[in-house]
């Protein structure tokens, strides 16, 4: 195999996130399931792997990763990049340090600037829309608060000699200048290099360093898009897009009050059927509800050319005194036994997941072995095909985080799929290519993608 980079991500849309933009650049993309007993495609390129390790405690977390970084390694992975959330939740420190260590780099660089989708780097700080990460939802998520906005906080193992930044005024001087101070902080024993950024151009420079081998690069989705931009591939590998025609399934377990806004406005031009788990009978086992909630999901029936809409019936309780972790994990699984049983009763051909965990619980019960990926829809939403037994429907994955997006992202990704159902020899002939996906309603040759 000749495995160029592996994209280690601590969620499953983490990983999708980082690894379209290498099939942007022309590369075979796969996200197995798991890492034992696993088939890789001899043709591939970029491996995506998803530790499911952000809730984890941060040494379970290190283990987890170093196992992977092994893995990988034996697979013949040439390098590897540490994808990290861009709000830095998540075992962050961790997570870094197994790569390091079982990478053998000598100092990570470490940048989760996004500029597309809101999220910089000023004076080592991280900001959502200009608002330190901290102050903001994602930053105070229930389940995996961040307590502070400025990277150094998350390293406090490393000493303050250690940790050098990078301002964007000295970024902008370009790629030689760059590697030139790297050069200079490593020798005076800088073994974390925060660098800023708050436009592409930016994490473009930051790239240039990908060659290093003394060094892993760590960062969210917009670096690894600088670097996929800046390394195209050999074979330059096209995926067609090819959904085919039935109904559409949008999933989601995700908490954040962005995801609502996304539904609301969905719903106010499209005619989706809400179904709505029932959160509280669910923690309080109160089977009566729950067996209703099963009798009425068998009694769906597949028509053509429509569309469900699969959540929680309460965000509060998820966020509130009910939703310590091991509820919000009943409430994962039990939203994706349900989005399975749907997927396979009622003819769906595209199914829209949203968040992390609920997306990885799942593609588990589907009995998917992984994810061959071929783009970007809008920014942070990952499409791919999921692999699975020869008798299961073919079926189209798109992901999302629950924290990205505008109010009108759902309703660009739904004209995106039925632009693609109403039109399959077209859709057949259209590819991802190095400039991206032209979304419906896009004049000719407008670059649409994350890039």
């Amino acid at each position: 195999m000749n495995i160029k980079t592996a994209i280690i991500a601590d969620d499953f849309t983490g990983a999708g996130d980082s690894c379209i933009h290498f099939c942007h650049a022309g590369y075979s993309v796969f996200l197995p399931m798991i890492l034992t007993n696993t088939v890789i495609p001899e043709t591939l390129e970029i491996l995506a792997v998803n530790t499911e390790s952000r809730l984890d405690q941060g040494d379970i977390a290190y283990h987890k990763i170093a196992r992977a970084v092994d893995k990988c390694r034996a697979w013949g992975a040439q390098s590897f990049y540490k994808k990290i959330d861009s709000t830095m939740r998540g075992n962050i420190c961790e997570e870094i340090k197994a790569v390091v260590d079982k990478g053998h780099y000598s100092a990570a660089v470490i940048c989760p600037a996004a500029p597309d989708v809101g999220r910089t780097v000023v004076n080592g700080q991280c900001l959502l829309h200009n608002i330190p990460i901290d102050q903001t939802e994602t930053g105070q998520d229930h389940l995996n608060p961040v307590k502070s906005s400025f990277i150094k906080d998350f390293f406090a193992p490393l000493l303050a000699a250690q940790i050098a930044h990078i301002s964007t005024s000295e970024l902008e001087d370009g790629p030689d200048a760059l590697i030139n101070q790297v050069n200079r902080l490593l020798d005076e024993g800088a073994a974390l290099i925060i660098c800023d950024a708050t436009r592409k151009s930016h994490l473009l420079t930051i790239a240039a360093l990908k060659n290093d081998s003394r060094l892993l690069l760590a960062g969210a989705a917009g670096l690894a898009a600088a670097i996929a931009e800046t390394s195209p591939g050999q074979y330059n590998h096209i995926s067609p897009v090819n959904i085919s025609k039935g109904n559409i399934l949008i999933s989601s377990g995700s908490r954040m009050e962005v995801s609502r806004k996304q539904f609301a406005r969905l719903t106010a031009e499209h005619d989706y059927v809400t179904i709505q788990i029932p959160v509280r009978a669910l923690v309080l086992d109160d089977q009566d509800i729950l067996d209703k909630f099963w009798d009425d999901l068998h009694q769906l029936k597949s028509t053509d050319n429509h569309a469900f809409i699969l959540t929680p019936d309460s965000h509060e309780d998820i966020c509130g005194a009910m939703g310590q972790r091991n509820n919000s994990e009943k409430i994962a699984s039990f939203l994706a036994e349900a989005t399975a049983f749907m997927c396979r009763n009622l003819d769906i051909s595209v199914l829209v997941s949203i968040g992390g965990h609920t997306t990885f619980k799942t593609v588990q019960s589907l009995h998917a072995t992984g994810v061959m990926y071929e783009g970007e829809v809008i920014p942070g939403t990952a499409l791919g095909q999921l692999q699975l037994t020869k008798d299961q429907h073919p079926l189209t994955l798109i992901t999302k985080s629950g924290s990205f997006g505008n109010e009108d992202a759902l309703l660009r990704i739904h004209d995106f799929i039925t632009a693609k159902m109403a039109a399959p020899d077209k859709a057949k002939e259209t590819s991802f290519n190095q400039k991206g996906i032209n979304l419906p309603g896009a004049p000719s040759g407008q670059n649409n993608s994350y890039r």
